[in-house]
């Protein structure tokens, strides 16, 4: 089981200056009591260790009354110690300054008591119900000061320190706002309690497997130990003194005109300027807007479904090329059928010119009929083998002439053919020009208004002009609020700096400024002064 170590002091001043026997020396004494108690507070052993200090130089001899001690020993020291009528009569020799310590056994009431007390998950247990154990453990420590003077309760100060491994807790925290500090892989835990007449502080943490620490507390009287100075240090402190009401003056004066020249410039501080800087960029954004109305004027002039047809064209003169290829395919067939029906009619007409010779062996009735048609036959013959105009008026084109027609056509349509095709290559950039518009329009429309390109979602320009504006808006009133805060902080500030030069009251207490602080010193400065005059 751990002990909790109190360390307590319970003299009222420390190096308390004693004469010795002899007169060129000077004794200080300081006795501290060192208390071993049980987990919970419980005083065991009291030790007292008394430090006995010699300054000069020559013999000396001291009585230190011990009647409060038994089992007085000499711990170290140059310095022989001789126990006699309740006295430890110290001797010896010192060139300068000599040191001895002996300690003994506390038989009496010590002027406090301490209290100890442990919860686990918000019950107060034994230690041995808590060690190892999984919860939250707190840990209360409270005092009682019974040191009494001039019938009045004398306030003692009680210190406690301890550590725990960081790695072991969590979530710690400690009474007042006291933070434990980090040192290595521990968290070194310091609380300061007055005990006027009673006292207490507390530290907690959460641990899965719950260590006792070690507690040492030490107790004190809440006023400082002094030792009393050469008559040097009076000087050394008059002039320091001297320098440090300097030292504020200068601060004084230093602080007065930069309050001066902070009054002078914070009528100046205006960030509307800044404001009406930051508007401006509502001028890009109009420029944002205009180039957005250009873009869309742009892709409104892009008729989409015209484009369509343009691209179109090429496919569209495949059936008249189709149609004419086809033509002239029969034209050349009709042509050949010409040539045929050239040799048939001129077959006709050797036909006609033997009826004719056969004819001379006919019947003379029927001769002249007969006769009269074949040459109607062969006049029909000839016109149609070399044209001419028939008795109703009628032109006939000659078979050349009708052939040589019809060549001329069939040639006219290949010509148109080439025309077609080398129009159709040519309308090919069109289509790719169509094509390139279309996707214009689109990337055009993706820019102004927003959209998604190439899988990427874009913003488009009437997004910006719109956050822009936003922006603007936004900055403007912060900058306004902005404005008004720094004027208000900087005049809470002077107000501050003006307490802190002349004084005045923060938080309905009365500051003391920097005049009254040159003031002491100076009264302080005269304290010195008389000291010097009265050591």
């Amino acid at each position: 089981m751990k002990k909790t170590i109190i360390l307590a002091t319970i003299l009222t001043l420390l190096f308390i200056p004693i004469f010795s026997i002899y007169s060129q020396t000077k004794v200080y004494d300081n006795e501290t009591v060192y208390v071993l108690s049980d987990p919970y507070g419980n005083f065991k052993d009291k030790i007292v260790v008394d430090w006995i200090r010699v300054r000069g130089s020559g013999d000396y001899e001291i009585k230190d009354p011990i009647d409060e001690l038994v089992d007085v020993k000499k711990i170290y020291g140059e310095g022989e110690i001789e126990i006699k009528d309740n006295y430890a009569i110290v001797k010896g020799e010192s060139s300068g300054i000599q040191d001895t310590y002996y300690r003994g056994n506390y038989i009496k009431e010590l002027p406090f008591e301490i209290s100890v007390k442990y919860y686990l998950n918000g019950k107060e247990e034994k230690l041995e119900n808590i060690t190892g154990k999984n919860g939250k453990l707190r840990v209360e420590i409270s005092g009682k000061s019974k040191m009494i003077k001039d019938s009045k309760i004398v306030p003692l100060l009680m210190t406690i320190s301890t550590s725990i491994d960081v790695e072991s807790v969590k979530d710690i925290s400690l009474s007042g706002d006291t933070k434990p500090v980090i040192s290595g892989l521990k968290y070194l835990i310091n609380l300061i309690t007055i005990l006027d007449s009673e006292g207490s502080s507390y530290f907690e943490f959460e641990s899965d497997k719950i260590d006792i620490p070690e507690l040492m507390i030490s107790i004190s009287p809440t006023y400082p130990s002094v030792e009393i100075p050469s008559i040097k240090v009076f000087d050394e402190l008059y002039n320091g003194l001297d320098g440090l009401a300097n030292l504020t003056k200068i601060q004084k004066d230093f602080l007065d005109e930069l309050i001066k020249n902070s009054e002078a410039n914070i009528s100046k501080m205006d960030l509307n300027k800044l404001k009406e800087g930051i508007e401006n960029l509502n001028l890009i954004s109009l420029g944002i807007d205009a180039h957005r109305d250009s873009l869309l004027m742009i892709s409104n002039n892009i008729d989409e479904e015209k484009l369509k047809l343009l691209k179109n064209i090429p496919s569209n003169l495949d059936p008249i090329i189709s149609s004419l290829q086809v033509s002239n395919s029969n034209l050349s067939n009709l042509i050949q059928i010409l040539d045929v029906y050239t040799k048939i009619i001129k077959d006709i007409g050797n036909i006609n010119k033997v009826n004719q010779d056969i004819l001379t062996n006919i019947d003379p009735s029927l001769k002249a009929k007969l006769l009269e048609n074949l040459k109607n036959e062969e006049y029909l013959i000839k016109i149609l083998i070399d044209g001419g105009t028939l008795p109703d008026g009628t032109t006939i084109l000659s078979i050349p002439q009708l052939k040589d027609a019809l060549q001329k056509i069939r040639d006219g349509n290949e010509m148109i053919l080439t025309s077609l095709n080398s129009f159709k290559e040519a309308l090919n950039p069109v289509s790719q020009i169509a094509d390139i518009n279309i996707e214009l329009k689109k990337n055009l429309n993706i820019i102004t208004s927003g959209g998604e390109m190439n899988g990427q979602k874009v913003y488009g320009l009437n997004d910006l002009s719109n956050s822009l504006k936003e922006g603007v808006k936004t900055l403007s009133l912060a900058i306004s609020t902005l404005n008004n805060e720094l004027k208000n902080n900087f005049s809470q500030l002077l107000e501050t700096l003006k307490i802190l030069s002349s004084g005045g009251k923060v938080l309905n207490r009365n500051f003391p400024g920097l005049n009254f602080t040159v003031d002491s010193i100076s009264k302080m400065k005269d304290g010195v002064k008389i000291g010097k005059d009265e050591y």
